[in-house]
């Protein structure tokens, strides 16, 4: 799509959120609706991308923008529908489910994972249930109630950025942390990605590969970015 602007300006409106509008109107989802903000850091990046934004605009490089049109869009009109999706995650999060065979990667999964599981378990109040192979595993009813519960009370923009995060990281446990702060991105990575760098140690990796991590990385470094801008008061 051709740039189709002058000007791009952040300001707050009459109710008390705040805008971004090019040549003075206000910018729009594909839905049609006005993006309102929470607060004043999230405008200004908003605004950022639009000013960077040369003779063509170019969506995929526009972040901020792309996750504003999920929340608008897609997460504030179908909520129930995208924390159903969320606790489906965790009855097959990642993290529950490891190698069958003694040697390093179990040494690095226990390492890596367990801290984790234990800090969901404590923090959330729930139990979390994780064995060695791949046989399906059922999660209490209690702990999947209380992680409802949880994605329920998030800010929808907050919760906009730990559904991206899920689909990332195959894992509920992976977001949340992020959401809270136990995990920033570089560690979450770490974590989800563990089976993964191990795989590309014992046999190395290719082009194809590397693109692919990488793209998967900067989009989860972009997801948090966002995070911490919805969390600035």
């Amino acid at each position: 799509m051709k740039r189709f602007y002058k000007s791009v300006t952040s300001k707050k409106d009459s109710n008390y959120s705040f805008q971004v509008t090019l040549d003075s109107k206000p910018i729009k989802t594909p839905n049609r609706k006005i993006i309102n903000l929470p607060n004043k850091n999230l405008a200004n990046a908003l605004a950022r991308e639009w000013r960077k934004q040369k003779k063509v605009i170019l969506l995929e490089k526009m972040p901020i923008t792309q996750l504003l049109f999920m929340a608008f869009d897609y997460i504030l009109v179908k909520k129930s529908k995208f924390i159903k999706e969320m606790l489906e995650m965790y009855k097959t999060d990642l993290v529950f489910y490891w190698t069958e065979e003694s040697g390093e990667l179990l040494r690095r999964q226990k390492k890596i994972w367990l801290p984790l599981i234990n800090w969901a378990e404590k923090y959330y109040k729930i139990d979390c249930k994780y064995s060695k192979g791949v046989m399906p595993i059922t999660q209490s009813k209690k702990s999947i109630q209380t992680l409802r519960i949880i994605l329920n009370g998030l800010d929808p923009f907050i919760l906009t950025a730990a559904y991206n995060s899920s689909k990332l990281s195959k894992s509920l446990l992976v977001p949340l942390a992020m959401v809270e702060g136990f995990l920033d991105f570089k560690t979450a990575i770490k974590v989800f990605m563990l089976d993964e760098f191990y795989q590309n140690e014992c046999w190395g990796k290719d082009k194809v590969q590397t693109l692919r991590q990488k793209a998967i990385e900067k989009e989860l470094k972009d997801t948090y970015s966002f995070m911490k801008l919805c969390k600035v008061s």
